[in-house]
């Protein structure tokens, strides 16, 4: 495990030492300004994140676990919803009909997409383990099916996503920018949108750097929670 996650940081090492080079470029205190910023908008993100994770992978679970009845009825709703609300739309929605609102609106729309995909993430994926072979073995071994479904299902279907992190910090991210422009909030989206209409191209560069930074590092700890769930995805 600790070599996989080592291998990940390694890949991940390219990309940030890019990153960084333009942030470092970025003409006067660019790059000073967009990492005391930064922390608003991974607040946002990672905290729409676990939100909607929290909310939509449980429910994404249900539904791969009772296909057929109403236990899986809402989980397959929402992972329905998902295409259909980008986090981007999301947030639009809630600045109009909050009328504004707060950072905690903004959180709750942010988190309307990850919750989407997760249950559906979720959903396919507990349904493709419980008919997988090493799932049908155990069973045929006499498992308990609780210890089945425990040890061995929901470990290969969280693992994906966990793995798909990267995506969707990448989308909540183009939402958090919006976000952050329309709520008023001190974010790195904000400032690379100040920066981007009043034609200052060295704070602009450097919070997008940050961002790209961001999304990076969310992509490279997905890929490592979901090598420590399921072994398999460490040989991919």
């Amino acid at each position: 495990m600790l070599s996989f996650a080592v291998r990940c940081l390694i890949g991940a090492l390219p990309g940030l030492g890019l990153l960084a080079a333009l942030a470092v470029l970025a003409a006067g205190d660019g790059a000073a300004r967009a990492l005391a910023a930064l922390p608003v908008t991974l607040g946002l993100v990672a905290g729409a994140l676990a939100l909607g994770l929290l909310a939509g992978v449980p429910l994404g679970l249900a539904a791969g676990r009772f296909r057929r009845g109403p236990l899986g009825a809402p989980g397959a709703a929402l992972a329905a919803l998902g295409p259909a609300v980008p986090a981007f739309l999301a947030v639009a929605v809630a600045f109009a009909v909050g009328r504004g609102g707060s950072p905690e609106l903004l959180l709750a729309a942010l988190a309307v997409a990850p919750a989407a995909d997760g249950a559906r993430i979720a959903r396919g994926a507990l349904a493709a383990a419980l008919e997988g072979g090493f799932v049908l073995a155990a069973r045929g071994r006499g498992v308990p099916a609780g210890r089945v479904l425990r040890r061995h299902a929901l470990p290969a279907a969280l693992a994906p996503v966990a793995g798909a992190l990267g995506g969707m910090a990448a989308a909540l991210t183009a939402g958090a920018v919006l976000g952050e422009a329309l709520f008023g909030l001190p974010g790195a989206g904000a400032l690379f949108l100040e920066a981007a209409r009043a034609g200052a191209a060295g704070p602009a560069v450097a919070a997008a750097a940050a961002l790209g930074g961001m999304v990076l590092a969310l992509h490279v700890a997905g890929r490592i929670v979901g090598g420590w769930l399921d072994p398999r995805e460490r040989a991919a």
